[in-house]
């Protein structure tokens, strides 16, 4: 199985580094140039304890290649970030980013596929990136599978929150949430809890 991350930062680095851990074949993949050479050498950004021993190890293994374009998959990670925006005094969060990890995906996407957000967004923007994808592959309700599951992880402890912390799958449907929650079986020790995307 081979999955893809599409932004590599404190929380898609961390989860790439752990599916390829338990040995899927993953692939990293950043726009930022300096980013993508320092961790193909095997040089974390993130002050984490024991990333940079996985980093290096799953590297050398092959079992994590780093990129700046993504490539076909069986699962696709959604790990950009969502920065707020002020807007006529109003807070906004940002989803340039994950507009734009979705658009590199379109090309590379299968019947079959699973996708998973895990960016911070509003409510509906899970829905909403759904719908888009079956009208620009021409795919029909049932034809991939998606959820969103929000990460919550305290820095400098984000390795094991990973592994230990319980997680939420929201799929788009009943057969997102199960087939996306044996994803997260691969790596996660605590409960997995479904529910539907709009509550996760």
């Amino acid at each position: 199985m081979k999955y893809c991350f599409i932004g590599l930062g404190y929380i898609g680095l961390p989860s790439a580094i752990l599916f390829a851990e338990s040995g899927m074949n993953v692939l990293g993949v950043d726009i930022k140039e300096d980013l993508i050479q320092n961790l193909r050498a095997g040089n974390s950004h993130i002050n984490e304890p024991l990333i940079d021993c996985l980093l290096k190890n799953n590297i050398n293994s092959g079992r994590l290649t780093i990129s700046d374009k993504p490539d076909f998959a069986d699962t696709f990670f959604i790990t950009v970030p969502t920065p707020v925006r002020n807007t006529n005094g109003n807070n906004k969060p940002n989803l340039e980013f994950v507009y734009s990890a979705i658009d590199s995906i379109i090309p590379f996407l299968k019947k079959g596929n699973k996708i998973i957000l895990e960016s911070t967004c509003p409510v509906g923007t899970t829905e909403k990136i759904h719908s888009m994808i079956l009208e620009k592959k021409g795919f029909k309700d049932g034809d991939i599978f998606m959820a969103y599951c929000p990460e919550r992880v305290l820095p400098g402890n984000i390795v094991h929150e990973l592994i230990n912390n319980e997680r939420i799958i929201g799929g788009i449907d009943t057969s997102s949430s199960i087939k996306i929650k044996e994803i997260y079986e691969k790596i996660c020790k605590s409960e997995i809890r479904i529910t539907d995307c709009k509550t996760a």
